[in-house]
């Protein structure tokens, strides 16, 4: 144990492994557990277009992949790979004569999947080849073919932002957000005011109502509706600026969500991944009520180009 470390906990006496392979006719599930912690995830692989073997085959390549010994540790890894099983489980499916089972698989499906030139391919054929490695018993042919495939790169190269173009995009971000600060305020504020009596409906009436339908959103998170789920008091909302005139009185858009995210990777040099599975618990980089996954060795320096985006 260094200075800085703590000893490691052992597992108590008796303690088994969770369950974390879930299949039979109605289901086929693989349990995944976050490495940084936090509750499990269950990876819904009844959804793959191909027969229940080939399925439960590809589940033991999940299995294997999002496990202590695989390469997927985040949920949103761990979770695209049925995404990347899907696209290729799809075209085995349009095939005239489709593999019904795991000995059937031959290094020509994998060739025409790649001749099938999807944008994703140089990733898919990648991760299918780490995901498929952990499951069992794989047709000499498919799986000597699968560890040789690869799919060149688009020619066009990725490169680094300037720093010009870094200051630019960080600028724009910030920009947005305090507008939206300043936007929500003044709604919190008419919220505030409404629901302390500091707005007269005969004297005031459009502010009233607007201060009326904020106090829904607030508490509900949506507009009055009826149970057909049409919106109540349409002529009110219209002349409030519309549904999203309304909401974003209190609550940001998706684009400024987009800004937030971008300003966060650029402040922090954290990958998305990371930023994602944050909880809204916050502080200083340097604070011990910080989240301790947004710290990292660069963080705090004065140089932000140590953050790099890439397009």
């Amino acid at each position: 144990m260094s200075g800085a470390g703590r000893r490691a906990v052992l597992p108590a006496a008796g303690y088994r492994l969770p369950q974390r392979l879930f299949v039979d006719e109605n289901q086929c599930r693989v349990r995944f557990f976050p490495e940084r912690g936090g509750e499990a995830v269950d990876i819904d692989l009844s959804v793959l277009p191909v027969t229940r073997e080939l399925r439960d085959w590809m589940a033991l390549g999940v299995l294997g992949v999002t496990g202590p010994s695989g390469t997927r540790r985040t949920t949103t890894s761990a979770l695209d790979t049925v995404n990347i099983l899907k696209r290729f489980s799809r075209y085995l499916a349009g095939l005239s004569n489709p593999p019904t089972s795991v000995a059937q698989l031959r290094a020509v499906h994998l060739d025409g999947y790649m001749l099938t030139g999807a944008t994703t391919l140089h990733r898919d054929i990648s991760a299918l080849r780490t995901i498929l490695r952990f499951a069992p018993d794989a047709p000499a042919e498919f799986a000597a073919r699968l560890a040789q495939a690869r799919v060149a790169k688009s020619d066009a190269p990725t490169r680094s932002y300037t720093e010009a173009e870094f200051r630019r995009i960080t600028a724009q971000a910030r920009s947005e957000l305090r507008a939206a600060a300043v936007r929500i305020r003044t709604g919190r504020r008419l919220l505030a005011d409404w629901r302390a009596g500091a707005i007269n409906a005969d004297s005031d009436g459009d502010r009233w109502t607007v201060g009326s339908l904020l106090d829904h959103v607030d508490r509900h998170a949506d507009l009055p509706r009826y149970e057909s789920g049409t919106l109540r008091h349409w002529p009110a909302v219209r002349a409030a600026g519309g549904i999203g005139g309304v909401m974003t009185r209190l609550h940001l858009t998706h684009h400024e969500i987009g800004a937030a995210a971008v300003l966060l990777l650029c402040l922090t040099g954290q990958n998305y991944s990371t930023l994602a599975a944050v909880t809204t618990a916050h502080g200083l980089a340097s604070s011990t009520t910080c989240d301790p996954r947004l710290r990292c060795p660069w963080v705090g320096h004065s140089d932000s180009s140590n953050t790099r985006l890439h397009h």
